[in-house]
């Protein structure tokens, strides 16, 4: 019910995002934006900072607070740790086991949408406050095996959580950012927010109570990039 519930939102929050746009495409002019862009995760649950790197392409309007872009972001590896138990598939043992292990690649899609504070028609507002929301994709291919390390290392049964394998996630982001625009063109744009995420890949127990660590969990984020404005014909 809750990944059913998560599922609906992303898919209306596309539908009333989208439908804005087409409306304020009638009534202003504007030109498609890309960005490079730096991107830190700090999952304090698994104790990581994940960094990525992202391609963005989008679309922003003089006269319209509205804008929006969509993020092509590759997740770099990173090193987690987490707190676990054993378990010997009958009954639960008080041993705590440490785990330490380093996340592999994964891909995340994102679309945004954005209001700016200001009017950003208006030249001499070089700097552009906004708010931003948006949802998110995230496939991800697990851990490295082996770089697996247990404390204490000779524990006995098995893990309640395993290390993290492949898995798929969806969320829901927000957050404010600002863009200082040094010329029409070309700009600087940092963000930082929110990012509530849901593990849509289905983890099985084994017959001894085991399942898999999904490391990639809600996490507050931080971003700075590099942003150019490519005018539209007759702007």
């Amino acid at each position: 019910m809750k990944n059913l519930t998560m599922l609906a939102a992303l898919c209306l929050l596309c539908l009333v995002t989208n439908a804005q746009y087409k409306k304020a495409s009638f009534i202003a002019r504007g030109g498609v934006s890309m960005e490079v862009t730096a991107r830190a995760s700090f999952i304090t649950q698994s104790h990581c900072v994940a960094p990525a790197l992202a391609f963005s392409v989008g679309r922003e309007k003089d006269g319209s607070r509205y804008f929006m872009w969509h993020d092509f972001e590759f997740l770099l590896p990173a090193k987690y740790s987490y707190t676990t138990t054993t378990t010997d598939g009958y009954s639960e043992k008080d041993e705590q086991v440490n785990v330490h292990a380093k996340a592999l690649y994964g891909f995340t899609y994102r679309f945004n949408s954005g209001i700016f504070l200001l009017d950003n028609s208006n030249e001499e507002n070089k700097i552009l406050p906004f708010v931003n929301f948006g949802a998110n994709f995230t496939g991800h291919m697990g851990s490295d095996e082996n770089s697996y390390v247990y404390e204490p290392a000779n524990y006995n049964g098995y893990l309640t959580e395993a290390p993290s394998a492949a898995a798929a996630y969806v969320g829901l982001n927000a957050g404010v950012g600002v863009i200082y625009k040094i010329t029409r063109v070309i700009g600087v744009k940092a963000t930082a927010g929110y990012s509530a995420q849901l593990n849509l890949t289905t983890i099985d127990m084994d017959d001894y109570g085991s399942s898999e660590y999904g490391f990639y969990k809600s996490h507050p984020y931080a971003t700075v990039g590099v942003r150019f404005v490519i005018p539209r014909k007759g702007d």
